[in-house]
């Protein structure tokens, strides 16, 4: 299974509450030639429907569009590999963001229950912000992210999603990966203002791979939705290709 007809380009994450903002943003940005896709949160989920936010885009594109649960896969193998999966395939979602807080149960679970009910699993294990890690005091071993892509791609996953604020894991991340599936597809995530540098880098590490920029508020929150992507697009390396 394919999400994307592009190598690379900008995946437009849409983390508020309003409908009618969701449409605008689609609407002015759904014919630009690098936008990749969508990426639905909880809290436009929790505020609507996600079948009614699926019709909302569908009225403008049929670009691939990512649920982020926030974060999913922290329960048993039951529920991860459960209903929900099908409920929100049936809704028209496209593919699902997985951090596999659970344990290796759930990764394996919700791995093939996705792949049973058409939905691309995306792995996370890595994040943006500090404290998440032991290394800086936080609950999971350092080891943890890297093992969860690991197993990822040991249970079939080919799509991941990694934050470009650590450059060093970045690399190591993809390198494992690269080796151990056929043409990975990576998406590059926690991309701020103060990080743009970091995106530029973090472009350099992954363009040999299909990849794609997560791009939020430096969007979603600007005037002009077309020409704050344009602006983001044009710094990044692939935008080349």
């Amino acid at each position: 299974m394919d999400l994307f007809i592009l190598d690379h380009g900008i995946i437009i994450e849409c983390n508020f509450a309003s409908k009618n903002k969701l449409e605008d943003i689609v609407e002015s940005t759904s014919n630009i030639d690098f936008i990749a896709g969508y990426k639905i949160g909880a809290e436009l989920a929790v505020n609507s429907n996600i079948s009614d936010l699926v019709k909302i885009i569908r009225k403008f594109t049929n670009l691939p569009i990512i649920y982020d649960h926030q974060k999913f896969g922290a329960d048993d193998p039951s529920f991860c590999g459960g209903s929900f999966l099908k409920t929100l395939k049936d809704s028209g979602v496209d593919a699902l963001i997985i951090f596999p807080h659970g344990g290796i149960e759930s990764l394996k679970a919700a791995i093939s229950k996705c792949i049973d009910t058409g939905l691309i699993p995306i792995i996370g294990g890595d994040m943006v912000h500090k404290g998440y890690t032991s290394e800086q005091h936080g609950y999971l071993d350092t080891s943890a992210p890297q093992k969860m892509y690991i197993d990822g791609a040991n249970f079939g996953a080919k799509y991941f999603v990694i934050p470009c604020t650590r450059l060093d894991r970045m690399k190591i991340y993809c390198h494992r990966l690269g080796s151990m599936v056929n043409d990975p597809v990576l998406f590059i995530t926690g991309v701020g203002i103060e990080a743009r540098s970091d995106l530029v880098k973090a472009c350099e590490i992954v363009k040999q791979y299909r990849s794609y920029a997560i791009i939020g508020k430096e969007i979603t929150e600007a005037n002009d939705y077309g020409k704050a992507s344009r602006k983001i697009w044009e710094k990044m390396p692939v935008s080349a290709n």
